[in-house]
């Protein structure tokens, strides 16, 4: 796989499963690596100085890579015109998460290893922008709830669920040894003590137009679905 781009974290996050990456940061540079047609895999950033993505794709024409895919700070129409001759497997606009494009770049791989360690970095990435958001409500870490809540936007969003009616609180219960009952008190009760001692500032500014008035916090399914809407589309 070669990488032709500035930022060297794609390079971090795709080495543990991509062997034998290189990460070059000009267009000459990486016409020159790719020259030997023995690479799989091409990343390619579009507006590469000393030679751009369309110049590269066309100089190796019938020597291209099987997968290639694009990063563009430009998503206009000339370039999109240009790119329409070859097969882009993705294109991506910057700037960006490199965490979601690893991702997205792993699951177009196709094979077990690429899709099993996208999943394991979509979920470290969910937990972790879940994390910050508990941290701003209130929420305690030593609650047992904490991680039942991580772990339920984690499957929620992954998923794609839109009801707890879809067995949420027996997969968490799994991940964290304890019943499916156990889960939603924990839930529950994190709830109730970040109602009580956190920011009202940011609960209000997350929930208050989305729950009861007359309860005054959210219910279990109002926090974890509130929460993965953020979470989905950051």
């Amino acid at each position: 796989m070669v990488i032709a781009h500035s930022d060297i974290k794609l390079m971090q996050l795709l080495s543990p499963i991509c062997r034998n990456i290189s990460c070059v940061f000009t267009g000459t540079a990486a016409y020159e690596a790719l020259k030997s047609g023995d690479i799989d895999a091409l990343i390619l950033n579009a507006q590469l100085p000393g030679m751009d993505a369309i110049e590269i794709l066309r100089r190796l024409s019938g020597m291209l890579p099987k997968q290639i895919f694009i990063l563009t700070a430009d998503y206009g129409d000339l370039l999109m015109t240009a790119l329409s001759e070859f097969k882009i497997d993705g294109i991506f606009l910057l700037p960006a998460n490199m965490d979601e494009i690893a991702c997205r770049i792993l699951e177009n791989l196709h094979d077990a290893d690429s899709q099993n360690y996208a999943a394991n970095l979509k979920r470290q990435r969910i937990c972790k922008t879940t994390d910050r958001l508990l941290e701003s409500l209130g929420f305690s870490k030593q609650l047992c709830g904490y991680s039942c809540i991580q772990e339920a936007v984690a499957l929620i969003v992954i998923k794609k669920q839109r009801t707890l009616a879809t067995g949420i609180y027996e997969a968490v219960g799994k991940l964290v040894g304890t019943s499916a009952q156990n889960v939603e008190r924990r839930i529950r009760h994190a709830i109730e003590q970040a109602w009580l001692l956190g920011s009202i500032k940011k609960q209000q500014e997350l929930f208050g137009y989305t729950i009861k008035s007359t309860k005054g916090k959210p219910t279990n399914a109002e926090l974890l679905f509130r929460l993965a809407d953020i979470v989905g589309g950051v």
